[in-house]
């Protein structure tokens, strides 16, 4: 739709919710998805300004046949509100300009209070990791976190889509068992996995360029890969109680315009971790940029390279902060200063954000294509 919102000079509606504001761990991927829709919307929204408005609405729980679909009784629904009243303050709220609004007084303060909760008191410090699962563990970041467990004494089940590179690793590490899968297409090697203690959610692609340029094929296996094959496989690996590291990204702090299908997944990625709380022990890392092939090819601008993080560096950080019992990791003072400038003022990060990637990313350029590592 958008040729024609470029056109009129149009406006988007994403309805959201308040749950993205708090842990959701009754029902993890409904919230993940709202979670990942405004993440979308963040960098969307800078990738059209002065061009199509872009507007997220949270509303609250609503008196629709939604929740008795998922086996919560009528008498537990007749207090929310009702959809003809959340219909007219979406409404109202369609006519103004904020670009995000929250429907209703008390989920206005959940929306406060909410973060709280998500990112609340570490948990107790874990003994030490005897199998580790990670994806994607052939190549950057999984394969330096491989070696960096390895080098603890740990067997490691790395699952690649890269025969060449996992074979490698197989041959040279007796502890490393290498499982050959596309992501994409089997997850069958999950069901006859031998206990594990920790899994790391790591494989990861991205597809960059403004969004309206972009193939829809390419931007769905992003949103699968990213999103979709964590939360299938948590639901698969629940059973073992294995404690949790989640791969984010510091987009979620200030935005990632150019990339904004991958923003939304790490987004949603994020949430997820946090709804799993009670489940198992979860950190969500947040990193900016590593030095790896994938951010390589898929940045507009590599003169700076050199000032990346190193993976084994960033490896040997998520190992400590997982001993610790964090539950989130912003790697770098870079990272962490980045964060809490999006947090303190998230328009003046979205500029910086649209200065240095989105501008550079200049119709004629080089085509980027979605050639992650899984």
């Amino acid at each position: 739709m958008l040729p024609d919102l470029l056109d009129s000079e149009g406006k988007i509606v994403f309805i959201s919710s308040v749950t993205t504001s708090l842990p959701t761990p009754s029902f993890a991927a409904y919230g993940a998805s709202k979670a990942a829709l405004e993440g979308f919307t963040r960098s969307l929204r800078v990738e059209l300004e002065g061009r199509v408005e872009v507007q997220v609405i949270r509303p609250g729980a609503t008196r629709t046949g939604m929740h008795q679909k998922v086996g919560m009784s009528k008498a537990k629904t007749r207090r929310f509100a009702s959809p003809e009243k959340v219909a007219k303050e979406i409404f109202l709220a369609i006519q103004g300009k904020d670009r995000v609004v929250t429907v209703g007084r008390m989920n206005k303060l959940v929306t406060l209070v909410g973060p709280l909760l998500k990112w609340g008191p570490r948990h107790f410090k874990n003994p030490a990791c005897h199998n580790v699962l990670i994806t994607g563990a052939a190549d950057g970041i999984g394969k330096a976190l491989t070696l960096f467990y390895l080098n603890q004494g740990c067997r490691v089940i790395g699952v690649d889509r890269n025969e060449e590179s996992g074979r490698a690793l197989s041959t040279r590490h007796k502890k490393f068992q290498f499982i050959h899968a596309d992501l994409f297409q089997d997850l069958r090697w999950a069901d006859t996995l031998p206990t594990v203690d920790l899994v790391i959610h790591n494989a990861g692609i991205n597809s960059t360029g403004p969004f309206e340029t972009l193939e829809s094929e390419e931007q769905d296996k992003v949103i699968e890969l990213n999103l979709v094959v964590p939360l299938l496989l948590c639901a698969k690996l629940l059973k073992h109680r294995a404690r949790t590291v989640f791969i984010s990204s510091l987009s979620y702090f200030v935005s990632y315009p150019g990339a904004s299908t991958y923003a939304a997944t790490k987004d949603g990625l994020a949430h997820l971790a946090c709804s799993l709380q009670g489940d198992s022990h979860t950190l969500t890392v947040f990193p900016g940029p590593v030095r790896t092939s994938h951010a390589r090819r898929h940045s507009p601008d590599n003169r700076r390279e050199a000032s990346r993080m190193e993976p084994n560096h960033l490896a040997r950080l998520i190992g400590a902060a997982h001993r610790r019992g964090n539950r989130m990791l912003i790697p770098g003072l870079s990272a962490k200063g980045a964060a809490i400038l999006g947090l303190v003022l998230p328009r003046a990060a979205e500029k910086l954000m649209k200065k240095v990637i989105y501008e550079r990313f200049q119709p004629g350029n080089k085509k980027f294509k979605n050639e992650g590592s899984p």
